[in-house]
C-alpha cells in the first residue's frame, strides 16, 4: 500500500501524463481501496480543470470580441480620420450609440429559452464508481475503466474519455455500470454540442435504472436541456413534466422552461 505522500506525487505525475500504463493501473487500485485517495485526486484534478477552463474562457471571450468587431459593418472612409477633423468626434459618438443600440437589441431579441438552458456541463458532474473490495477479491476492470474515463474527462482529454466510455458500452456491463457510462458519455456529447446524441445517452442512463435519486433527477434535467437544444420540443415537454412531478431541486427551473415553450 502506498503512503499518502507517494499517492500525492503519483497523482501529480498522472495528471501530467508521466505514468506508465502499469503505474496508472496500480494507482487506480489504490483509489478503489482507499476512497480518501480518490477524493485527493478529484480535488487536484478539479483545481487544474478550473484554472485551465478560466484561461480557455478568456481566450474564447477575446475571440468573440474580435469576431464582433469584424462584423460591425463596412469601415468608415479614410477621410473621417483626418487629424483635427470634427467628423471623427461625430462619427465616434454615432458609432458608440449604434453599438449600444445593437447590444440592447441583441439582448432583447435573443431567444429567451436559449438563455435559460445549460451552456455546458462540468465534467465533475460525471459519476465515478464507488466500490470497495477486500484484499482477497479482484477489482472489476470495467469499474477501473469507468474511473479512468472520468479522469481523462476532468483532465481535459475529451477524446480519450469519449473513446473509453464508448468502448465500455460494447462490453457486458451491469445496470449500474451502464447507467454511469451512458450518463458520462451524455455529458461529453452535450459539451460537444451533439445534443441528439446527448439526449439519447441520458435517456439510456435513466432506462438502466441504477442511479441514486439525486443523480437521477439531475440526469432528467440534463435530458430536458439536451432535448430542447436538439429542437425536440414535444419530448422535452414531457421530460419537464416529469421533473415538475419530482418537486425537487429543478422544479422551478423546469416550470420556467415550460412557460417558455408553451
Amino acid at each position: 500500500m502506498m503512503r499518502e505522500e507517494e499517492i500525492i506525487r503519483q497523482i501529480d505525475l498522472y495528471l501530467r501524463g508521466k505514468l506508465s500504463e502499469e503505474e496508472i493501473d496500480q494507482l487506480w487500485v489504490e483509489f478503489l481501496k482507499n476512497p480518501e485517495y480518490m477524493e485527493l485526486f478529484q480535488i487536484e484534478a478539479g483545481a487544474r480543470y478550473y484554472y485551465a477552463g478560466k484561461k480557455q474562457n478568456a481566450n474564447k471571450e477575446l475571440q468573440k470580441m474580435q469576431a464582433n468587431s469584424n462584423q460591425a459593418g463596412p469601415q468608415a472612409p479614410a477621410s473621417w480620420y483626418l487629424p483635427g477633423s470634427p467628423v471623427i468626434r461625430w462619427g465616434a459618438g454615432i458609432a458608440a450609440a449604434m453599438l449600444l443600440m445593437l447590444l440592447v437589441y441583441n439582448w432583447f431579441s435573443a431567444d429567451g429559452l436559449e438563455r435559460e438552458l445549460i451552456a455546458s456541463i462540468s465534467p465533475h458532474e460525471m459519476v465515478t464508481t464507488d466500490i470497495q473490495r477486500t484484499d482477497d477479491l479482484a477489482f472489476d476492470p470495467l469499474d477501473v475503466d469507468l474511473n479512468r474515463g472520468y479522469e481523462a474527462a476532468v483532465s481535459g482529454r475529451t477524446e480519450e474519455a469519449l473513446e473509453r466510455f464508448s468502448s465500455l458500452l460494447t462490453e457486458e456491463l451491469d445496470a449500474r455500470q451502464s447507467s454511469i457510462a451512458h450518463l458520462n458519455l451524455g455529458i461529453l456529447y452535450y459539451n460537444d454540442s451533439l445534443f441528439e446524441e446527448a439526449a439519447d445517452s441520458f435517456s439510456r442512463s435513466l432506462e438502466a435504472g441504477e442511479l441514486d435519486p439525486f443523480v437521477r433527477e439531475k440526469t432528467w434535467w440534463y435530458l430536458a436541456n439536451a432535448r430542447l437544444k436538439a429542437g425536440e420540443i414535444e419530448e422535452a415537454y414531457h421530460t419537464l413534466q416529469e421533473l415538475i412531478r419530482f418537486e425537487g431541486l429543478y422544479q422551478e427551473e423546469a416550470e420556467r422552461l415550460m412557460e417558455l415553450i408553451q
